[in-house]
Order: C-alpha cells, then structure tokens, then sequence
C-alpha cells in the first residue's frame, strides 16, 4: 500500500520489533512512517497524526487499525 501511496523507502523510520500475525508467526516490520488521517462521520470529522507500522506479507487487507 505505501508504495502505491508514493512514499519512499527513505520515508520510513527505523523500527527493529517484530508482529504477530493471523496464524500466530512473528513477522518483521520495515519501518513506520507517521501520516495525518481523517476519520468522518457525518458532518463531524477529526484529524489525527497515527503511526503506521509497514510490513512485508501477503494479506488481503490494505491496512489495520486498533
């Protein structure tokens, strides 16, 4: 996703932990990068600097939040 979003390998941080993934396996991170994102609802909306966490997987999801 962050490549078809244009941000380059020199915008990502330095993050050396490791996740866990759906089936349990620790996967590597390449790095995180920190991006301004809107949430809306309705009429109401809310900007929020959040920390992304970019790994190398196969998954059918873009992106998780939680």
């Amino acid at each position: 996703m962050f490549k078809k979003m244009r941000i380059t390998e020199e915008e990502l941080y330095s993050y050396d932990d490791k996740v866990f993934g759906f089936s349990s396996e620790r996967i590597g991170t390449r790095g995180y990068i920190e991006i301004y994102t809107t949430f809306r609802e309705g009429k109401v909306s809310k900007i929020i600097k959040i920390r992304y966490l970019v790994i190398d997987t196969n998954t059918s999801y873009n992106i998780l939040l939680g």
